[in-house]
């Protein structure tokens, strides 16, 4: 893996594919929307209906198999650790302790 870092993003070299980190700076969220509104643009541009792409049966299939995966995951192996983070780190420490500093 190859990192790039630059003024205002971090490429990600997977082989031939890139990934474009936005998040690097203040306006990250703000560059992400407007680089998914250019790419949807762009999309419609050169004919592409997601829309029918998405409600197609093998896209509908494939993504609910995903889907399926990703809830199985969660509730097979990631639910006890971030269970225990949760209760432990979120709620034990911080907002115990953002209580008291309020009560005080």
């Amino acid at each position: 893996m190859i990192t790039v870092k630059g003024p205002t993003a971090t490429l990600f070299s997977f082989g031939s594919y890139y990934i474009i980190g936005l998040m690097k700076t203040n306006r990250g969220f703000v560059s992400l929307i407007i680089l998914l509104v250019v790419i949807l643009i762009i999309l419609g541009y050169f004919g592409f209906n997601l829309r029918e792409i998405v409600q197609s049966p093998k896209v509908s299939d494939n993504l609910n198999y995903v889907w399926n995966l990703v809830v199985s995951l969660w509730n097979h192996i990631l639910v006890i650790p971030a269970t225990w983070i949760w209760n432990n780190i979120v709620i034990g420490l911080i907002w115990n302790n953002l209580s008291k500093l309020i009560s005080h």
